[in-house]
């Protein structure tokens, strides 16, 4: 794949993502310090309540990974054209230097996105179901979705959602990890009730954990987020559930304690993408073996 070629399909990749929004490629804008013409691979234009939002996209297909020099030198760019928020691209990642200093720029994203070799088993979207019940969820920016779970964790995670760049078991020591799951509301047994059933094992672990809810609209429906800082083991949770008629879905996500505003928008651009499902003429107990022991 050429480096025109990448970038195609960087852009189409984005306006599958912001099918509202305006793209444009290749936009040349006036710097505010320099005054000179800096080039903007891809210029993303939406509206948010009223307010426009510009958002820089870089693609870099380099033969090696993203350094220090290349955060600073977008940095410098987007400071100069007074565009504050930015993302990098890079098909072959970035070194652990240029991962800590993006982390120190709210505003400013590194993702990895190598399209040739995607492995069978990610996506940019998915529909993870458990009998009758399911959902279709879409992959944040940078992200994807993961279906290949050991039997062992099916109970509570139906896919996981990770850094394309990083496998699961990687994402997890670096605190950038989801996890999706769909339940049945049977009896008692409702979001509420499987929350409030965590967090007393949650307390059990550690006691000194701080746990917090707040409830937000989005389009399908009261989102219920909370919030758990894990005080021993020094990082954070967030959770969003929503219910249906007779089920509900939630998604788990772990994030460093020196967590940023983009870590929490990851979770949000979940939930309020993903559509709840039922599969019509599908036998509710034809699934894995430990949702059958559910029923039982």
């Amino acid at each position: 794949m050429s480096w025109k070629e990448y970038e195609e399909r960087v852009y189409k990749y984005f306006q599958y993502k912001y099918p509202d929004a305006i793209l444009k490629k290749n936009t040349k804008l006036r710097g505010r310090l320099s005054d000179a013409l800096r080039e903007i691979d891809l210029l993303i234009e939406v509206e948010i309540l009223g307010h426009s939002l510009q958002i820089a996209i870089e693609c870099k297909d380099w033969n090696s990974k993203l350094d220090v020099a290349d955060i600073d030198s977008f940095v410098g760019k987007l400071k100069d054209v007074g565009i504050s928020k930015g993302v990098i691209i890079s098909r072959l990642g970035y070194t652990e230097a240029a991962y800590r200093r993006a982390r120190k720029e709210i505003e400013l994203q590194l993702q990895v996105l190598d399209f040739d070799n995607l492995p069978s088993h990610y996506g940019f979207w998915g529909v993870p179901y458990r009998g009758d019940v399911g959902a279709v969820i879409l992959a944040p920016n940078g992200w994807v979705i993961n279906n290949e779970m050991p039997d062992s964790f099916w109970l509570h995670q139906l896919c996981w959602l990770h850094p394309y760049e990083f496998l699961p078991e990687e994402a997890g020591r670096k605190k950038h990890l989801c996890y999706f799951n769909v339940l049945p509301i049977v009896g008692n047994e409702n979001l509420q009730s499987l929350f409030n059933s965590q967090d007393l094992r949650v307390k059990e672990k550690d006691p000194r954990s701080k746990i917090d809810y707040q409830e937000e609209p989005s389009p399908n429906g009261t989102v219920i987020y909370r919030r758990i800082d894990y005080i021993k083991d020094g990082y954070v949770e967030f959770t969003g559930g929503i219910e249906a008629d007779d089920f509900f879905a939630y998604c788990v996500c772990a994030v460093p304690q020196d967590w940023i505003p983009d870590d929490l928008a990851r979770l949000r651009y979940i939930m309020n993408n993903l559509r709840l499902i039922k599969l019509m003429g599908v036998d509710p107990s034809d699934s894995h073996k430990h949702w059958k022991a559910l029923l039982e």
